[in-house]
């Protein structure tokens, strides 16, 4: 999952663009609040593509912070639930190491979820008076 108003989101969505869909992958990019032209690029890529509002991902899917990843088995079992990065700057993207790993049966500990609050209730929390840093 990734969202528009997050600064994180720009190194991602770079990432994912140039590398396209990973093989023997079927690769849903859930995007918060997508801006013109943001559907269109991706699926060019091959990803399926769903935009939601912030609200929409906290009550559909109870997810309140961004980016997120989350890897299914072809049973719809969750492999993986966490963070695309290592550290809070964002430096690499670990997507494709941690789906190569599970491809090889091979055990992932989640990362993080760093980023940004998406839904109201984590960013009121998280800015209280409205400011951003």
């Amino acid at each position: 999952m990734i969202y528009e108003n997050c600064n994180c989101t720009n190194a991602l969505t770079t990432s994912l663009l140039e590398r396209g869909v990973q093989p023997d992958a079927e690769e849903w990019v859930l995007y918060v609040d997508a801006g013109a032209g943001t559907q269109e690029q991706f699926e060019a890529k091959g990803f399926s593509f769903l935009s939601k509002t912030s609200a929409e991902m906290e009550h559909q899917y109870g997810i309140e912070a961004a980016p997120m990843l989350l890897i299914f088995s072809p049973e719809d079992r969750l492999l993986y639930g966490g963070g695309y990065f290592e550290r809070p700057s964002v430096f690499r993207s670990q997507d494709t190491r941690v789906l190569g790993r599970l491809k090889e049966n091979k055990s992932v500990e989640a990362l993080p979820v760093y980023g940004c609050a998406v839904s109201p209730r984590l960013q009121e929390l998280s800015a209280p008076f409205g400011l951003k840093l």
